[in-house]
């Protein structure tokens, strides 16, 4: 799949899929999102639960802990998920606190980049995370000159 990133072996794959049987036991979830970074995929379930694949190197396996998820986003080595009331996760990478999402709340959507987070907050204005781009004063703008 190139348009994931970096092509993943058909073995890779395969892990996914069998993660997905051991996980649906009683009845089969149905994928609602899959979203792809650079070298992993994570897949989000009707019934909340995350599935992910990688190489092992950040560890975004975890997300398999993951419970009541309703969207998640992926960026260069790292996975967002918002959970049912907003609360947010991250796995992944974060060199440049690109994952440190913990005090974020009320978050309605969420997007990933290589070394930057973002979430946007019921009220509409931007959460943010790690570093961003050089011209980043205009993302102030963005969300009424609020801030983030």
């Amino acid at each position: 799949c190139t348009a994931c990133g970096t092509n993943l072996s058909n073995e890779r794959f395969q892990e996914l899929i069998s993660r997905e049987k051991q996980e649906s036991r009683i009845r089969r979830p149905k994928i609602e999102q899959v979203v792809c970074g650079w070298n992993h995929i994570s897949v989000l379930y009707n019934n909340g639960r995350v599935l992910s694949v990688e190489d092992g190197k950040y560890g975004l396996g975890k997300t398999c802990e993951w419970r009541a998820m309703e969207t998640i986003a992926a960026g260069y080595n790292l996975t967002l998920g918002i959970q049912r009331g907003g609360r947010v996760f991250a796995v992944g990478e974060s060199d440049e606190g690109q994952c440190e999402v913990d005090n974020w709340s009320s978050i309605e959507a969420v997007a990933a980049g290589r070394f930057h987070s973002l979430g946007v907050r019921s009220g509409g204005t931007l959460a943010v995370t790690g570093e961003l781009p050089a011209n980043n004063e205009q993302i102030r703008t963005w969300s009424g000159g609020n801030g983030y």
